[in-house]
């Protein structure tokens, strides 16, 4: 076998083991997703209206100082209730599931929408004294009077795309129109929205784009000849990949409420790749060349895996689905993706580069 051919081998080798630990250590996170409200879904609200003995009445006006919301999409519903009266939200048996006014938000833990609710697709078991027809036992969950909650009523629960849609229309199709009841001073009410599907954009002008940026550089230098200000130039850009994808991580976790436990945990899952990228990068950029003239490039190699596994292929929903969910532009979140997905590309083609000697530290016997 010759040397490039080598090296080509080992370099798949390390691919593969950086993979396999990333998956592997992981293996939690991808099983959910970090991004698991990235979809081609958006629920809005469109109004409220009269309940009359259970059925659909004429539209009137909000209740003064409640408030309800999207969030996620249409993953979740918030209702904020800064009135004097509650607000009894009702569940799916007609039995009063929430309870939000000024002394905070009560959970009824009699109420089987309670438990089906905290799962985006109520995949979770009801107790067994969950019971819709018994009296309802409250239960403070927070002293706010705002909550939000997995209302199966306002987003599709199935895996696949609901038959009628016709993806290849190009527009937005309505899903389903939907109601949640609620009770405020004996007024029986119910917030009103619309299910859409949102057809996603092509997935490759992000592609091409990230390619000229993250690709470019890199390959102009080698072309040239000039391994070591293409391995410069191949530092800097993980480096601006990785810092751009905690900065993703972190709008995930500002759009969407969640507990502190669990939103530090979503930003570590990004941050320790991130770390790991930064550090095998730097130490390229600190070391003198190693014995093996092709070890700092398989460095290099290593470390794009890793943020092409943490800020790629992890999110790569992000890139094919309408809706992103995150505080940042949506078209920031998309570059940051298909730029984690094409940065192995410059890294492969500096490992197989002539000079192949890419340390950025000056050889003392250069002197």
């Amino acid at each position: 076998m010759t040397a490039p051919a080598r090296t080509v081998v080992r370099g798949c080798a390390l691919i593969t083991a950086t993979l396999a630990l990333v998956v592997v250590a992981g293996s939690p996170a991808l099983a959910h997703g970090p991004t698991p409200d990235a979809s081609n879904f958006a629920s809005r609200v469109t109004g409220n209206i009269a309940m009359v003995d259970g059925e659909r009445g004429t539209g009137t006006q909000m209740p003064s100082g409640v408030q309800w919301r999207i969030l996620a999409a249409d993953a979740l519903l918030q209702v904020h209730n800064t009135g004097d009266t509650d607000v009894i939200v009702t569940g799916y048996n007609n039995e009063p599931f929430l309870r939000v006014g000024p002394e905070g938000t009560f959970e009824n833990r009699r109420s089987p929408a309670t438990y089906l609710n905290a799962d985006r697709y109520a995949q979770v078991e009801v107790p067994p004294d969950a019971d819709a027809d018994a009296e309802p036992e409250w239960r403070k969950v927070s002293d706010a009077p705002r909550w939000q909650w997995h209302d199966h009523r306002i987003h599709w629960m199935a895996q696949e795309s609901p038959p009628q849609i016709e993806k290849s229309s190009g527009s937005a199709q309505t899903v389903l129109e939907w109601t949640v009841p609620y009770e405020v001073a004996d007024q029986q009410l119910a917030v009103q929205g619309v299910l859409e599907w949102i057809p996603p954009g092509p997935v490759w002008p992000w592609l091409v784009g990230a390619a000229v940026a993250v690709v470019l550089p890199t390959a102009v230098f080698i072309g040239r000849g000039e391994d070591r200000a293409a391995s410069r130039s191949l530092v800097v850009v993980l480096a601006v990949v990785a810092v751009a994808g905690v900065a993703v991580a972190i709008g995930d976790v500002l759009a969407t409420p969640a507990a502190v436990g669990a939103s530090a945990w979503a930003v570590i899952q990004t941050l320790v790749p991130a770390a790991i990228a930064v550090a095998l990068a730097g130490s390229v950029w600190r070391n003198q060349p190693s014995d093996e003239e092709s070890g700092p490039a398989m460095t290099l190699l290593v470390a794009a895996a890793i943020l092409a596994i943490s800020s790629g292929f992890v999110r790569l929903a992000e890139l094919r689905s309408s809706q992103i969910v995150n505080v940042l532009p949506s078209w920031s979140v998309r570059a940051v993706v298909a730029a984690g997905l094409v940065v192995l590309v410059p890294a492969l083609l500096l490992l197989v580069s002539p000079g192949r000697t890419v340390s950025l530290a000056r050889s003392p016997h250069a002197a």
